[in-house]
């Protein structure tokens, strides 16, 4: 019960239920509970899609950036295809020989059932040595599903070429799927626009863009972009007022911080902290060929 978790189906009561879905439309991480809730919007073209690719496969990642439903997506998969008993959640995994003593016991429980049993794996950013973990469940014969964001599969590199897996890439909600998700999430929500076309033509992304952009035009009636710069426009003039506690100091962090994130690069806290103009470097990825600083 703290590395490995049965899923199990159980009944909310009904202030947990509208707890439950009225955080999820708030776009906090995806949980069982949520799905328990029916607080998500299923889309059952991408969830045939994890089923055939888990009959190939032992092992499917659900890979996306961050806001592009893996998580729930994962989720929903469990509930819908597996059965009690036979499905587990990995939450926490130390090193090596903790992955084998994970997948043996998981072994020897579902090799006294006699029946196939799925793994789900729903990785968080400071995970690490998780390709190793895969090996171990996939030769342990169990059925593994993982998600992970972009940036952390291109940082696992030639991990991923020692393990035959499926893929499932989010990188776009369709016009079908964002109809669906609209359908449901626009009842009862406010400031949201009249029918679906205003809503997809305010979203702006004919080739389908971010879910979690469209999921935030309709419940909170503003574009994600929107909201972002308001955020960023309130501390610029917190900034300027020359008021405590935000400072362009803080800023001048916040921005160099965000510029890492998005080129998958780490900074030096304690240069940053110091105000050294030079220190940022690249982390080893496959992209990073050069170790470049960045003066702010």
């Amino acid at each position: 019960m703290n590395s490995v978790r049965p899923l199990v189906v159980e009944t909310l009561a009904e202030d947990a239920v509208a707890r439950l879905r009225n955080e999820y439309q708030q776009g906090v991480q995806a949980r069982w509970q949520h799905i328990l809730a029916g607080a998500d919007c299923p889309r059952p073209g991408r969830l045939e899609e994890i089923h055939k690719k888990l009959q190939r496969h032992s092992v499917v990642i659900i890979r996306g950036a961050s806001g592009q439903g893996k998580s729930s997506l994962g989720w929903r998969f469990l509930f819908d295809y597996c059965a009690d008993g036979l499905r587990f959640e990995i939450r926490l995994v130390d090193g090596r020989e903790h992955a084998l003593r994970v997948a043996n016991a998981l072994r020897a429980h579902i090799h006294s059932l006699r029946l196939c049993a799925v793994v789900w794996l729903d990785l968080a950013p400071s995970d690490a040595g998780w390709f190793e973990l895969l090996r171990e469940l996939a030769d342990a014969g169990l059925k593994v599903l993982v998600a992970v964001r972009e940036e952390d599969f291109r940082r696992a590199g030639a991990s991923a070429d020692q393990l035959d897996y499926g893929e499932v890439t989010l990188d776009a909600v369709t016009a079908e799927e964002a109809e669906a998700i609209f359908t449901k999430l626009a009842k009862g929500a406010l400031g949201t626009t009249l029918d679906f076309a205003d809503a997809w033509t305010r979203f702006g992304a004919a080739d389908g863009g971010p879910l979690l952009e469209f999921t935030h035009l309709i419940t909170q009636g503003a574009t994600l972009s929107e909201k972002l710069q308001n955020q960023v426009q309130r501390l610029q003039d917190e900034a300027a007022s020359g008021k405590l506690p935000i400072t362009r100091k803080h800023l001048r962090a916040l921005a160099l911080a965000a510029l890492a994130h998005s080129a998958g690069c780490r900074l030096d806290s304690s240069r940053l902290c110091a105000g050294w103009p030079g220190f940022l470097h690249m982390a080893r990825s496959p992209c990073a060929t050069a170790h470049p600083t960045v003066s702010p």
